[in-house]
């Protein structure tokens, strides 16, 4: 059995690892999945960690998928012959294209509302052997429009990473006096996120600032494309000093000292950080809306991305001990509760028999 999984090669090294795709058929040849050869696929070669995990299976087809041209390009053409040329019995995309003309089993990923809001789908619903689909809300959106699909539908519960360690009390001083004096610090996931949306968290901020009168800090993970931007609109704010900006590379030991972690994004894709906060027992504050109460239900808190909505649930998150104890646990409980390779293992033979 020749099983062919792309990976998302926009991801760097330190987030591919969380990639569903690349995790569970990570697993699944450290297992030795009977009788199964696994290819990892990309449209860039550019990931050392396959390297690292003695993954030496790994193809990078042209063209780079950059838009919905080089996509057709790639998943009809350049994928269909090397499906044909490596006798590939099973191919796991990691979103909802697949190719529509090899014979094979093909597994596609609905991540979110996009594909099914938009016309010509059932193309892919059609050509799918099985469909993953990781969040409640998206499966009952997609039987609703796709009845057919039902029972092609594969659930995927959120994962745990072995890798991941908390801190100790220790360590996480000691990641508190590089990033934040040594002071408590809340953290904003605001990389790829609008700016107006973290100027709407300053503000939260400076309202949690003004009754609380505490020395917590907001470290906010800013990318290259807003973090000159920021850096000028926070010459003028109130607590300048107690707000600092960190690049992408350091949001992994942040997210490990972090008081509680703040997600404001809008876009129906959990952010891999999400399920670190839950495994490490760092209560979060998560953006309401329905995709994430169907992902999260009561293990975080959630608020709209309004000043004073989101200075609330800072100063709940902060006062009240018993609910930020409630709300952690529950989280940690929720994601530690999958064995991955048991999982993993059925998972497989779901789609291969």
């Amino acid at each position: 059995m020749n099983i062919a999984v792309q990976i998302n090669a926009n991801l760097s090294d330190q987030d591919i690892a969380r990639d569903i795709n690349y995790k569970l058929f990570r697993i699944a040849s450290s297992i030795q999945y009977p009788a199964s050869s696994i290819f990892f696929l990309s449209d860039k070669k550019n990931h050392s960690c396959l390297l690292n995990d003695n993954i030496t299976k790994h193809f990078a087809l042209t063209p780079a998928i950059k838009n919905n041209i080089t996509a057709g390009i790639w998943y009809q053409f350049s994928l269909n012959s090397f499906l044909k040329k490596n006798k590939i019995d099973v191919f796991v995309s990691h979103s909802h294209y697949c190719n529509l003309k090899y014979q094979s089993r093909q597994i596609i990923h609905i991540l979110n509302d996009d594909f099914i809001r938009k016309s010509n789908r059932h193309q892919y619903i059609k050509a799918a052997y099985r469909i993953i689909v990781s969040n409640q809300y998206i499966k009952q959106l997609l039987i609703e429009k796709f009845p057919e699909a039902e029972l092609k539908i594969i659930s995927i519960p959120l994962l745990p990473d072995e890798q991941i360690q908390s801190l100790n009390f220790t360590q996480k001083e000691e990641v508190k006096s590089v990033l934040s004096d040594g002071k408590d610090f809340y953290l904003l996931m605001a990389a790829g996120v609008e700016e107006d949306k973290i100027i709407t968290t300053l503000k939260a901020f400076s309202f949690f600032k003004k009754w609380q009168q505490s020395s917590m800090n907001l470290l906010i993970v800013a990318d290259d494309k807003n973090i000159n931007s920021l850096s000028k609109q926070l010459e003028t704010y109130k607590y300048k000093a107690d707000v600092k900006l960190i690049s992408t590379d350091k949001k992994d030991v942040a997210c490990a000292a972090a008081y509680g972690c703040i997600f404001i994004s809008e876009k129906q894709q959990s952010d891999y950080k999400m399920n670190d906060c839950m495994q490490m027992q760092i209560p979060m504050i998560v953006h309401d809306a329905d995709y994430f109460k169907a992902e999260f239900k009561d293990s975080v808190l959630y608020a709209k991305t309004d000043e004073k909505e989101l200075s609330q649930k800072m100063i709940l998150l902060y006062k009240d001990e018993a609910l930020r104890n409630e709300i952690t646990h529950a989280a940690y409980q929720k994601i530690m509760e999958v064995d991955l390779k048991d999982f993993t293992t059925r998972f497989l033979h779901s789609i291969v028999e």
